[in-house]
């Protein structure tokens, strides 16, 4: 991974590359909540599931967003709270 042309950009080589932030209160939202996120991917299909974005709790409920792609390449979306997955419309 290395810095590109601006402080806010990244560029990985592919190979086991993520940036890990912690526990930032402005990453956490709730379904109620407002908020946006883009991401440019490279999709290289490994047959698995590939996460671009994510930040979830540990423990059953997993609470928490996901943004990835499933082992066919088709993009997943998961916003889920304490109970239940709200997926998109």
């Amino acid at each position: 991974m290395s810095l590109l042309h601006s402080e806010y950009s990244l560029e990985f080589d592919g190979v086991n590359d993520y940036v890990a932030v912690g526990d930032v209160s402005e990453l956490s939202f709730d379904d109620s909540d407002e908020f946006s996120i883009s991401a440019w991917v490279r999709l290289s299909p490994t047959g698995g599931y590939e996460a671009v974005l994510m930040k979830m709790e540990a423990g059953p409920n997993f609470r928490g967003y996901y943004i990835g792609f499933d082992t066919v390449g088709a993009l997943i979306f998961s916003l889920r709270n304490i109970v239940t997955t709200l997926p998109l419309p």
